[in-house]
C-alpha cells in the first residue's frame, strides 16, 4: 500500500495539517476543473478540522462559491438529530461558511433508507452529468474495527460493485415489532464511489486506533478485509493525518 503518512506532534498540528489538505485540493480543483467537490467524514474526529476551516482566515483561502459539499455517510434520524453527521457538520462548519445552499448536498437520513441511497445517487449524477464522475477529494475517518465511512466489517454493503451509495444495516437491539431501530441503518458511499477519488485523506487520532493502524500498516499482518486497507489499497493519491497517539506504535 502507497501512503503518504503525516503524524503530527499536537493536536494543532494535527489539525493544520488537514486544513492545509483541503485549501491545497479545493485550489487545485477550482483551477483545473473549475469547481471543487469535497467529501466530509462524520463523527467526532474531524470536528476541530472543520471548525478551523470556517475560521475567517481560512475561508478567505478557498473559492466558497465553487465548493460542493458531499458527505460520506449518514445515520438514518432527521438533519437535527444529535447523531446526525450533517447537524455536526453545520454547527463546525456551514453556519459560518458562506457556501451557497445548492452546494450542498445531503444525505436525507429522515427518509426510508433505501430511499435515502436512491436520492444520493440521484443527486451525485445530477452533479457530475456530463462530466467525469470523481470526487476531488474525500475525507475518511477510522474506527477502531477498520471501519471507514458507514462500511463496517461483515456488512452488506462491502459488496456493492457498481452504486456509489448504498444502506447499510448495523447489528442493533430489534424495536418492540421486530423491525430494525432506524438508528442501526446507515447510508455510505461505497467502495466504488471511493476508490475514484482524486485525492483521499484519512484523519485518525487517538490512542485507541494504534492497533488497527498497525494492522493496516504492517506488511506482514495487512488484511485486505479491513474496509480502510481495501478502500486505501493501491489509491494513487492517499494521505494520513495522524496524531502523536495514533501513529505512536507506526513503523514505515
Amino acid at each position: 500500500m502507497k501512503s503518504r503518512v503525516i503524524v503530527a506532534s499536537s493536536k494543532q498540528m494535527w489539525i493544520n495539517r488537514a486544513v492545509d489538505l483541503i485549501v491545497e485540493s479545493a485550489n487545485q480543483a477550482i483551477r483545473e476543473r473549475g469547481r471543487f467537490s469535497l467529501v466530509l467524514s462524520g463523527g467526532s474526529t474531524p470536528q476541530p478540522v472543520y471548525q478551523a476551516l470556517a475560521l475567517p482566515h481560512n475561508l478567505k483561502r478557498i473559492i466558497l462559491s465553487r465548493t460542493h459539499i458531499f458527505f460520506g455517510d449518514e445515520r438514518c434520524v432527521s438533519p437535527g438529530d444529535p447523531q446526525s453527521n450533517y447537524r455536526m457538520v453545520k454547527l463546525a462548519l456551514l453556519e459560518n461558511a458562506p457556501i451557497p445552499a445548492a452546494n450542498i448536498h445531503r444525505m436525507r437520513g429522515e427518509l426510508r433508507p433505501p430511499a435515502a441511497a436512491a436520492d444520493y445517487q440521484k443527486q451525485i449524477e445530477e452533479y457530475f452529468e456530463g462530466q467525469e464522475q470523481r470526487f476531488d477529494l474525500v475525507l475518511l475517518g477510522l474506527g477502531t474495527d477498520g471501519h471507514t465511512a458507514s462500511l463496517f466489517p461483515g456488512t452488506k454493503a462491502l459488496e456493492e460493485k457498481h452504486a456509489w451509495v448504498a444502506a447499510n444495516q448495523l447489528e442493533a437491539p430489534l424495536q418492540s415489532n421486530h423491525v430494525p431501530a432506524q438508528q442501526a441503518w446507515r447510508i455510505t458511499l461505497t467502495y466504488p464511489a471511493l476508490s475514484t477519488a482524486r485525492r483521499m485523506v484519512f484523519l485518525v487520532r487517538g490512542e485507541g486506533k494504534q492497533e488497527i493502524i498497525g494492522k493496516i500498516f504492517d506488511p506482514e499482518g495487512y488484511d485486505p478485509q479491513i474496509p480502510a486497507a481495501k478502500i486505501a489499497e493501491n489509491h494513487p493519491d492517499q494521505t494520513w493525518v495522524l496524531d502523536k497517539s495514533a501513529g505512536r506504535k507506526l513503523t514505515i
